[in-house]
C-alpha cells in the first residue's frame, strides 16, 4: 500500500504547489486572465484527494439472498428480493441476471420492484447496491438411516460405506422439473458406476430425499463517502478543460 500511496502524495504535493503558484500569478497579471487551467488543476487535486479518501473509507459488502429473503440496512430499512430473472440471448448464451427488489422501512414501501442489474445500481441512504453474482444450481438431498440429511451441489462428493459418490447433475437442468439425478460411484478397486435416481428411491443405504433448485443473487452494497467529492472533481476537470480550450480558440482567432 505504501508503494501506491507515497507516489500519490508526492504527486498531490507537487500538483498543489504548481497550481497555487500559477493561480497567484494569474491574480497579479495584467490584461486578460486565463483561469481555465486553474479550474482544471483544482479538479485534479480534488480528484486525487477523493481517490485517497475513497481508498481509506470505502466499505463494500455482499449478501447472498434467495427470493423472499431480505437484508436490514444501517438506516433501519430492508432490502427484499422479490424475484430473480435470468435473461439469455437467442442462442442461449447468458446475457444478464436481474434481481427484482423492494425497499421498505417501517411498513412503508420506499422502492417497489426495482430491477437491479449490473449497469443499473440502486442508491439509498448513502449506499449503492449492485448486482454482484448469482447462484443457479440443482441440489441433491440424501437421507441416511438415522434421518440425517446431506445436501450435495453439482460436482460435490460424499464418502459413504466403501464408495465415493459424486452428484453429476440432472437430466433437464434448464427446465422447471429436473428429471432424474445422475450420481457416479467409485470404489477403492477403481470401479466406476453411474446411476440415475429420482426422489424417494434408495441409493445403497441412503434415500434420495429430494432434488431441488437453488436460485440466489449476490447483491453488493458499497458505502463511499468520497463519491460526491469525486463527482465534483470530475465536473471541475470538465469545466476547466472546456474553459481552457475556448480560451485558446479566442486567442487563435
Amino acid at each position: 500500500a505504501l508503494l501506491v500511496i507515497l507516489p500519490l502524495l508526492l504527486f498531490l504535493a507537487n500538483l498543489s504547489t504548481c497550481a497555487a503558484r500559477r493561480f497567484l500569478r494569474q491574480l497579479r497579471a495584467k490584461g486578460r486572465k486565463r483561469f481555465g487551467p486553474d479550474v482544471l488543476h483544482l479538479g485534479l487535486v480534488l480528484l486525487v484527494v477523493g481517490g485517497l479518501w475513497s481508498w481509506v473509507a470505502r466499505v463494500e459488502r455482499v449478501a447472498t439472498l434467495e427470493p423472499g429473503e431480505g437484508a436490514t440496512l444501517p438506516d433501519g430499512s430492508t432490502l427484499v428480493v422479490r424475484d430473480l430473472r435470468f435473461e439469455a440471448y437467442d442462442d442461449g448464451r447468458p446475457r444478464e441476471w436481474v434481481s427484482v427488489v423492494d425497499l421498505t422501512k417501517d411498513g412503508a414501501t420506499l422502492v417497489e420492484a426495482y430491477e437491479l442489474r449490473v449497469n443499473a445500481p440502486l442508491r439509498h441512504a448513502g449506499l449503492t447496491f449492485f448486482q454482484a453474482s448469482f447462484i443457479d444450481e440443482w441440489i441433491l438431498t440424501l437421507r441416511d438411516a438415522a434421518g440425517a440429511e446431506l445436501r450435495l451441489g453439482t460436482g460435490d462428493g460424499l464418502e459413504f460405506g466403501t464408495s465415493n459418490w459424486t452428484f453429476l447433475g440432472v437430466e433437464n437442468p434448464a427446465g422447471p422439473e429436473p428429471g432424474r439425478a445422475a450420481v457416479r460411484a467409485s470404489d477403492p478397486e477403481g470401479g466406476v458406476m453411474t446411476r440415475f435416481v429420482r426422489a424417494g428411491e434408495p441409493l445403497d443405504g441412503l434415500e434420495v430425499a429430494g432434488i431441488s433448485r437453488i436460485r440466489a443473487t449476490g447483491i453488493g452494497a458499497v458505502s463511499d463517502p468520497a463519491y460526491p467529492l469525486a463527482f465534483a472533481a470530475l465536473a471541475l476537470v470538465a469545466i476547466g478543460t472546456a474553459w481552457t480550450f475556448l480560451g485558446k480558440l479566442k486567442e487563435a482567432a
